[in-house]
């Protein structure tokens, strides 16, 4: 149709890299409902996991990061013992700290991962993607990852117990902070590609945040900004300078948007349909 043919992919890329919250989830589902989740069952969930092997290490490296917060000035920051149990109360002090500023302590992530973990298995969480995401992630060849703050853990579980279903089977690998550094880093990005084992600038990365974008853009690699209801607004200064879409058919390749219009009728392929024609329009609130 004229309709489709005016529609212009993506241009050609090897390999996906998604950030998670404000791109492909609400900032709200993360800030409303899973960080009060953990801040409130994580001294319950220290307790009855002390002597498991992963909540020991997650508390060394809780302990670490106190140590070096501290050094870095940060006086509502306690220092953690080197008895595991007599220390809770000051680890569940400082998680919930962190939690509350919203700082991207690996430590802290990990230990969130773990607490989600368990309200995914029990039922009490669900994670919600934003409509156009699945979709999308089906229709797509390319390998896709993620790269996000959260732990590989958190990560895993949030994309394995959506109510759309299981988003994690299209994704090849999840990177976290441990793995790769902070997303505001240049070097990041150049260390993903690494892993990911494509030249940089064959690499398409999604985010909501301009300063990742940013890094993303200085190691090379291509970078789209996503606008989404609950963002932050974007400076006039991304907005011009980066491609801003509206939902992840941005994403979709001429081949991809061909095959796309071939497919029988669902309600899939309608919202499919549907998003490739709005990527770049706002979303009505």
């Amino acid at each position: 149709s004229i309709e489709r043919m005016s529609i212009e992919g993506a241009k050609p890329y090897d390999a996906l890299v998604l950030d998670l919250e404000g791109t492909i989830c609400t900032i709200s589902f993360v800030r409303d409902v899973l960080f009060p989740y953990a801040s409130k069952r994580a001294e319950a969930f220290l307790r009855k996991n002390l002597s498991e092997a992963h909540v020991k290490e997650c508390i060394s490296r809780i302990r670490s990061d106190s140590a070096a917060e501290i050094s870095n000035g940060d006086k509502q920051v306690r220092a953690i013992g080197d008895k595991d149990e007599a220390a809770i109360g000051d680890i569940v002090h400082n998680v919930k700290y962190w939690i509350k500023k919203d700082l991207k302590i690996p430590g802290m992530k990990e230990l969130q991962g773990h607490i989600w973990k368990e309200g995914y298995a029990s039922g009490e969480l669900t994670a919600e993607l934003f409509p156009d995401v699945l979709p999308v992630l089906k229709q797509l060849l390319v390998p896709i990852y993620t790269y996000s703050s959260g732990s590989r853990e958190a990560q895993e579980q949030f994309l394995r117990n959506t109510k759309e279903g299981d988003a994690a089977l299209y994704i090849r690998y999840k990177f976290s902070l441990a793995d790769i550094g902070h997303k505001r880093e240049h070097d990041s990005y150049v260390k993903l590609a690494d892993a990911i084992g494509k030249p940089v600038q064959n690499i398409l990365f999604v985010t909501d945040i301009e300063e990742e974008a940013a890094a993303a853009r200085t190691a090379g690699m291509r970078a789209i900004l996503m606008i989404r209801p609950g963002n932050l607004e974007l400076t006039q200064f991304a907005k011009d300078n980066f491609e801003c879409v509206y939902n992840l058919a941005a994403v979709l390749t001429k081949e991809d948007i061909e095959r796309c219009y071939a497919l029988r009728q669902t309600t899939e392929s309608d919202l499919l349909r549907a998003s490739i024609k709005s990527f770049r329009t706002p979303q009505k609130k």
